[in-house]
């Protein structure tokens, strides 16, 4: 057995999927399905059951789950040992798109410093394209993307989900349709304010328009903008309805200012850490790798 088989048997174990397992660790189900088949041959044991609706531990598999967490965490230790940050001064670039530069790192990066004041910082703002640019480029070590692009040579791991909605004007107009049972395909017949092209938010939005039968086509996008401030601002005054991530809209909604349309079928999209492929991140940077990874599993941002 190798520590590839045992974490994919933890997440799937963890996620209760197969195929939710792979999307986390960015194999393919069938590999994920070859890394446990190889378990079970080689332990002589059946670690999962498997229906049509879910996939639980057996016994042998809680047995299992004890031992591969332990060797899990201790790899883990073994890696932050040697990856710890020296006392002396560093410094670290990082680039994020719009929504993890304004709503998640101003959280992070105070928490970070605590553990490691010697570090200072430099956080560059693009969208998700501009971002893997930076990251190729060699103008950051990491980066926060709100997609994954394909074609460049990154590493992605997910941090979290980011829930997209639809803000709109609050008039009579809006607050009535909120009061009653609305249509996507009604709400999207209103001129649109779109992000910018190479924006995580605009991919995702537009990819999850065309899954619900909505031809691009047939959206009119009034305006393409790269500030989220001025689509909101945009909105307030009436220019037209537009997508963004929950977190910007949070405050605005909130205070009045606009309202929050989500559809029956909610709008998610995952926000990922993002590092050049064959590159080895210098010690500050893989301290700061590990510390919002598990900054995201033990609080809610």
């Amino acid at each position: 057995m190798n520590l590839i088989q045992l974490e994919a048997f933890i997440r799937v174990a963890d996620s209760g999927s197969f195929s939710q397992a792979a999307r986390e660790l960015f194999l393919t189900q069938p590999t994920v399905s070859s890394h446990i088949s190889g378990l079970e041959k080689e332990l002589n044991a059946r670690l999962f059951v498997r229906t049509t609706k879910s996939v639980s531990l057996t016994d042998q598999g809680r047995i299992l789950y004890r031992y591969a967490y332990k060797i899990l965490e201790l790899e883990k230790k073994i890696l932050q040992e040697f990856s710890t940050v020296e006392e002396e001064s560093d410094s670290l670039t990082i680039a994020a798109s719009t929504i993890p530069s304004q709503y998640i790192l101003p959280r992070v990066v105070p928490a970070f410093s605590v553990k490691y004041p010697q570090v200072q910082f430099s956080l560059l703002e693009n969208d998700s394209e501009g971002v893997v640019k930076k990251i190729l480029g060699d103008e950051a070590e990491i980066g926060i993307t709100g997609t994954r692009l394909p074609g460049y040579p990154c590493h992605y791991q997910m941090l979290c989900r980011d829930r997209l909605v639809i803000i709109t004007p609050d008039t009579e107009k809006f607050r009535e349709w909120k009061e009653k049972s609305f249509s996507l395909e009604e709400l999207m017949r209103e001129p649109v304010i779109m992000r910018e092209e190479g924006s995580g938010t605009r991919k995702e939005a537009e990819n999850y328009l065309v899954s619900q039968g909505i031809p691009l086509s047939e959206i009119k996008v009034i305006a393409s903008i790269s500030n989220q401030e001025t689509i909101k601002q945009s909105v307030r005054n009436g220019l037209g309805i537009s997508i963004i991530s929950s977190w910007a809209a949070r405050e605005d909604v909130q205070e009045g200012r606009i309202l929050e349309f989500s559809p029956r079928e909610e709008m998610y999209r995952e926000l990922y850490l993002v590092r050049r492929k064959g590159r080895n991140l210098p010690k500050s940077a893989r301290a700061f790798w590990d510390f919002i990874r598990d900054f995201f599993q033990s609080k809610s941002v």
